[in-house]
């Protein structure tokens, strides 16, 4: 009988959590990506409110009791707004440690962290064989060695310019959940120079922060059975806690040429925070693409980002981060054009995937066209070469650990 009671409130908890999320998801001023308005404190601010009001509205209504639910929440959101807040104006006033500091604060509390892995997720359940990841590399000369796919080394870090989740000089490694999602955060370049690379793991331990949930996109699905309907729940009510940092990790790059990029402050601080926790198994974050954003609620369009955790010590001796590397294993790059040329696909099975692929074209063609392809890649991404070399590098070729080489 307890047990029966359980589930049946954690029904009427999943009845309130997904309302609230439903209002939260098509809220134009609140559901990601986001352009500036003004200068980004003060528009971290105002979608702060908004998402305050939001959340009195939701109270007031109460509809399913959830604002008895919701009110716990409210101190926990504004501790995460407020450091968030603080820190962009010490980092915009040239107070970069301050900045930190204050970011470090909240998030190293034990509350926080455990309210942050509720939304991580374990790195093998991303990254495995049967769902590997991509990587994909521009270069002028050809990559030779099987380490040149991997992070660039510590002795380039030079190299290394400041992106959305990593700074200057920090040589962090980014992955894909396809070559599609990969070439598009590159920035569309020629396939003649491109190499590229699947990746694996069988780490049981590291996690990965999940700014990618199925629980942040439309339409809203109820997959929990019962007895993962409080973990489940759990998780989404996690997400409303950090949702000014999914607000403030989300913001699009107005200035492509610019030097300093202010959307890129509390990504670069957060990345930074979990690259100097050495210890926390935090390894990383799995976000969507602002590059993709009509195809957001796809598999297909995940970003994952690993910094670097090494000591100054091992960052000398070794050219690559001893944990990333022990996390992988990867196939050496491979040139795109190259692997163009090889009629393997031809000899293969259709996979399912293709099957229901080519059945929508089908459809596609019958009824209306194609009227926005951005719209239908998702549908029609098993059709194209990404898709059949991404089949092709992980049925052919073979997925090894890097071969550190040390320095005396």
């Amino acid at each position: 009988m307890e047990n029966k009671n359980k589930i049946k409130n954690e029904k009427k908890h999943t009845l309130w959590i997904n309302y609230f999320l439903e209002k939260l998801l098509t809220h134009t001023e609140l559901n990601p990506p986001f352009k500036i308005k003004g200068d980004i404190a003060s528009d971290f601010s105002n979608r702060c409110n908004i998402y305050n009001d939001l959340l009195d509205v939701v109270i007031k209504e109460n509809v399913n009791e959830c604002g008895r639910y919701l009110k716990p929440f409210i101190s926990r959101i504004k501790n995460i707004q407020t450091c968030i807040q603080k820190s962009l104006e010490e980092f915009l006033s040239g107070d970069i440690k301050s900045a930190y500091d204050v970011f470090d604060e909240v998030m190293s509390k034990e509350a926080t962290v455990t309210q942050l892995n509720y939304i991580s997720v374990l790195l093998k359940d991303i990254c495995s064989k049967d769902e590997p990841l991509y990587r994909v590399r521009k270069s002028e000369s050809a990559l030779t060695d099987h380490e040149h796919i991997f992070h660039i080394p510590f002795s380039k870090r030079y190299l290394v310019n400041a992106q959305r989740y990593s700074v200057a000089g920090q040589p962090c490694l980014y992955l894909g959940t396809s070559l599609y999602v990969c070439w598009q955060e590159m920035g569309k370049p020629d396939f003649d120079k491109l190499y590229i690379s699947s990746f694996i793991t069988d780490d049981d331990k590291s996690k990965i922060l999940n700014f990618a949930s199925h629980h942040l996109t439309l339409p809203i699905k109820n997959t929990a059975s019962d007895e993962q309907l409080y973990f489940d729940n759990r998780t989404k009510a996690s997400y409303f806690i950090f949702w000014p940092l999914i607000i403030a990790c989300n913001y699009l790059k107005t200035n492509e040429s610019a030097s300093f990029t202010p959307e890129y402050i509390i990504p670069n601080l957060l990345m930074q925070w979990i690259g100097r926790r050495v210890k926390s198994p935090i390894a990383g974050i799995a976000y969507f693409s602002t590059k993709m954003p009509t195809s957001r609620n796809s598999r297909y369009s995940i970003n994952v980002v690993l910094p670097p955790k090494a000591t100054y010590k091992q960052s000398v001796t070794n050219e690559y981060c001893p944990r990333l590397s022990s996390s992988f294993e990867f196939t050496a790059p491979m040139s795109w054009q190259v692997l163009k040329t090889l009629d393997y696909q031809n000899h293969l099975p259709l996979s399912k995937e293709q099957e229901n692929a080519i059945m929508y074209l089908k459809k596609k063609e019958k009824l209306s066209g194609i009227a926005n392809f951005e719209e239908d890649i998702v549908k029609l991404y098993p059709l194209t070469d990404f898709y059949k070399l991404q089949l092709l590098v992980d049925r052919l070729f073979k997925h090894q650990k890097i071969v550190q080489k040390v320095s005396s």
